[in-house]
């Protein structure tokens, strides 16, 4: 900040008006931290000095032009390099430009341009010029928002509202408008529309993802696509999709959670393909083809599928060839026609989940992989209720709990005459998240895993009225069972 005020300075009162073209040799040398000093000679005349911390000075010229501290030759007065330097070498990162260039992979930028909030020029304080290595994820002194937004663009939230009250009404032009880092927020509504992500890793979100009925009530109409390109920090959460996502050509790394696929009659039955990021906390039910061709509901998507709840489809999972999927917490149930297939070459790594048929109801082409790993079963998950393909009858899809489940018609708690084998079935490892107690301290299989719509914990008898210090698991006593949980998260760190 000094080093920009002394610039500043100089260019007021050095050039005399702000319009004025600066003395390179002058901006160049503060630039690089040093002293400059304006000397009058026996004839009247002025010229500049850089002056180094070890004591030794330069004529500003020369300086700007070749010599460096210390350089033989380079007193005040013995100058051999003057406007127009006859020598002059390429530019660095931070150096002034005017007469010369930048190095090569460097660019131009202007600080001395005065931006808006929205980064549109209102004012120019002089010519300075400098080089720039913007894109290479540092931002500099001399950079900013506005000459070098890759590096120093402040990530915004911008808000999208169907009846016009917000920013944009419609997603796709939020989108259009935001850059790497933007968050994305959509209110409830229908949205007819197919958004495109174009690449970007942008982060795009109803208001609660962790509400299902939020999620139920923005509704994309239309799917949505990924050009293929965007990482695991691209995030798409909290819609209900009527339609399919495509990962595109090279399997987009987007992250997709928290989103409802139901009830939807695509081409083939499939509504997740080719994305390969992780799919987490995903409600993925009673959809189906609307032709003779038949694929899963979800289809060549080759990352890690978790808290996913995919049920009453035509067909679940499929891994396709040469490529791996883990599936874990995951409930895989009531697919009419199979619940994972693996095509030839494929791996498939399954852990913590509930599949129809267990192992042996893996359809499997030639030479292909599965690892069935620990806590999986095969038990009926104990639905609150299978829907239909016809609408006539709305699928719920939460455990059944007689500690209590989430009854997301009335709003309230409601208790079971019968509790889901899923309950406290996840991966053990995994934080528990919103999970209501009592939640035995370990994440349910399903969708609802790890949310506030998680269904407790029971135990075999009447609920503790009060909470017990040390009681992790809600049991109504302390014990090794508690230690253990404990154990298993010590100094676990889930900060973002």
């Amino acid at each position: 900040m000094k080093k920009w005020v002394l610039l500043l300075v100089l260019l007021l009162v050095v050039t005399g008006v702000a319009q004025a073209i600066p003395n390179p040799s002058a901006v160049y040398c503060i630039l690089q931290g040093y002293e400059y000093e304006i000397r009058t000679d026996e004839q009247g005349n002025q010229y500049g000095v850089c002056v180094f911390p070890d004591g030794s000075e330069c004529g500003g010229w020369d300086y700007y032009c070749k010599c460096e501290p210390n350089g033989i030759g380079c007193w005040p007065g013995n100058f051999t390099c003057h406007w127009p330097c006859k020598e002059m070498r390429c530019k660095e990162a931070g150096e002034s430009v005017l007469v010369s260039k930048c190095c090569e992979g460097l660019d131009e930028i202007y600080p001395a341009h005065i931006f808006d909030a929205n980064c549109n020029k209102l004012e120019l304080i002089g010519w300075l010029f400098l080089c720039s290595d913007c894109g290479n994820g540092i931002c500099e002194s001399w950079e900013s928002k506005c000459n070098c937004p890759e590096d120093c663009a402040q990530p915004r939230i911008i808000y999208v509202d169907d009846d016009g009250t917000a920013e944009f009404d419609n997603i796709q032009a939020a989108i259009d408008d935001s850059n790497d880092g933007d968050t994305i927020i959509v209110k409830p509504g229908l949205y007819r529309e197919c958004i495109r992500f174009h690449g970007k890793n942008i982060t795009v979100t109803s208001t609660n993802p962790g509400d299902f009925n939020v999620v139920a009530s923005t509704i994309i109409e239309y799917g949505v696509g990924f050009a293929g390109t965007e990482e695991p920090n691209c995030t798409l959460k909290g819609f209900k999709i009527n339609g399919l996502i495509y990962g595109g050509d090279n399997h987009t790394h987007a992250t997709i959670s928290h989103c409802l696929f139901s009830g939807n009659r695509t081409p083939d039955g499939n509504v997740i393909w080719d994305c390969d990021g992780t799919i987490s906390n995903c409600v993925i039910v009673d959809n189906r083809p609307g032709g003779d061709v038949v694929r899963s509901a979800i289809s060549g998507c080759h990352g890690l599928i978790k808290n996913c709840t995919v049920a009453h489809n035509t067909l679940g999972v499929r891994i396709q060839e040469g490529s791996t999927t883990t599936i874990e917490s995951c409930i895989i149930y009531h697919n009419s026609s199979g619940q994972v297939g693996v095509s030839s070459g494929g791996t498939v790594n399954i852990l913590y989940s509930d599949v129809e048929g267990g192992l042996e109801g893996i359809y499997l082409d030639e030479e292909r992989t599965v690892n069935w790993g620990e806590g999986n079963i095969d038990t009926d998950p104990c639905f609150v209720r299978v829907g239909d393909w016809f609408g006539e009858l709305d699928g719920d899809y939460h455990l059944k709990s007689q500690a209590g489940r989430w009854d997301a018609n009335e709003g309230r708690w409601t208790k079971d005459d019968v509790t889901s084998p899923c309950i406290d079935g996840g991966d053990m490892a995994s934080p528990i998240g919103y999970e209501p107690f009592p939640n035995g301290g370990l994440i349910n299989m399903g969708a609802y895993g790890g949310t506030v719509e998680g269904s407790k914990s029971y135990f075999g008898e009447p609920l503790c009225e009060t909470i017990v210090a040390g009681d992790i698991n809600g049991d109504c006593k302390v014990n090794f069972k508690d230690f253990r949980l404990m154990a298993l998260h010590w100094l676990e760190d889930n900060n973002p």
